[in-house]
């Protein structure tokens, strides 16, 4: 008997024994087994890409790309002048009086004078380009009288006076708008068109060279009467 319970109390304890490891080796799966919370690494943040800076294409200023340049506008039509005129315009005759056989006519003329430069007339050497002082020199052709017209829609008859015998005579209207036109132009001229022709182009000019990116002289040439 006595052996007896010394065997069953060894197999107790080896049961408690073997329990007691179980339980060891089962928490030791858990901890081996559960998921660790990893804590995330923040992303980089990207550096920005640095934008090139466009390279400057170099301007090369010549005098014949001046030339080509200030001829391609051809006409430059900078000033206009509205002038008005009252015309008196008569027939007569050398031996009976007017109020028999004369003709006079009194007429209201309106017209506009335009003037500028003709820039086809630039010559080679009226362009001078210095590429060490970045300059350029422009001499333009002398201003002119480019038109001297009548405006028909303001252009009237203000009053015409004929003999009891007067011949009848159809010219008479057409050689007072030619006289009237003449009488325009020659008002626009003597009020100085010519003159603030040039200078309205000298300041046009120096303004359209200076995209260059050079110091802009511009000259009148003197200018020439009209005919």
């Amino acid at each position: 008997m006595p052996n007896k319970s010394v065997l069953i109390a060894a197999v107790a304890a080896a049961a408690i024994v073997l329990v007691a490891i179980g339980f060891v080796i089962g928490q030791s799966i858990d901890l081996a087994g559960s998921p660790r919370a990893v804590t995330p690494i923040p992303a980089a943040t990207p550096r920005p890409t640095a934008t090139p800076v466009p390279t400057a294409t170099p301007v090369i200023v010549t005098r014949e790309a001046i030339i080509r340049q200030v001829q391609q506008l051809s006409r430059l039509e900078t000033t206009s002048y509205i002038v008005e005129r009252v015309i008196e315009i008569k027939q007569s005759d050398s031996f009976w009086p007017d109020w028999l056989v004369g003709d006079r006519m009194l007429l209201v003329a309106n017209g506009t004078v335009v003037a500028g430069v003709d820039l086809t007339k630039l010559r080679p050497q009226d362009v001078i380009v210095n590429a060490e002082e970045k300059s350029i020199t422009l001499t333009l052709p002398a201003p002119e009288v480019f038109s001297a017209n009548l405006n028909n829609e303001k252009t009237r008859i203000y009053d015409r006076q004929r003999g009891l015998f007067a011949p009848t005579n159809k010219d008479l209207e057409s050689r007072a708008r030619q006289e009237a036109e003449q009488e325009i132009l020659n008002a626009a001229l003597d009020d100085g068109i010519l003159k603030r022709a040039g200078s309205d182009a000298q300041r046009s000019m120096e303004k359209y060279l200076g995209m260059f990116g050079y110091r802009v002289t511009v000259q009148i040439a003197p200018a020439t009467s009209a005919g």
